[in-house]
């Protein structure tokens, strides 16, 4: 799991995001998507790279807030429970959220697989 996470507000345009992005390039193996989170700190969505690098670089990250919804796991999530979720939603990673749905880290399919 990955702590690196990229965390963005609803009201941030694509380009503050893309921005941040870039600030972020040498972590570029551990991002496969930017965090949403709302104002009690709680997951909204996990825009996906394709999302950001489709949308209008000027609307809002709240205008892209929609299915596909989040993967997320807890803590206490087994291999064999995170295989399945990759596998059932064909997602490119899962967000490990706490009971209060609080982003913690990422899986992603090359931390997974070396587990």
């Amino acid at each position: 799991m990955t702590t690196l996470l990229v965390i963005a507000d609803p009201a941030e345009t694509i380009v503050q995001v893309r921005d941040r992005l870039r600030a972020n390039r040498e972590h570029d193996e551990d991002l496969a998507g930017v965090i949403v989170l709302g104002e009690d700190g709680r997951l909204l969505d996990d825009l996906t790279m394709t999302e950001l690098y489709l949308a209008d670089p000027e609307v809002t990250v709240d205008d892209l807030i929609g299915p596909p919804w989040p993967v997320t796991v807890t803590p206490e999530a087994d291999v064999q429970q995170i295989a399945e979720r990759l596998v059932e939603t064909r997602h490119s990673s899962v967000v490990v959220v706490d009971h209060e749905d609080r982003p913690l880290g990422r899986i992603l399919p090359t931390t997974f697989w070396t587990c």
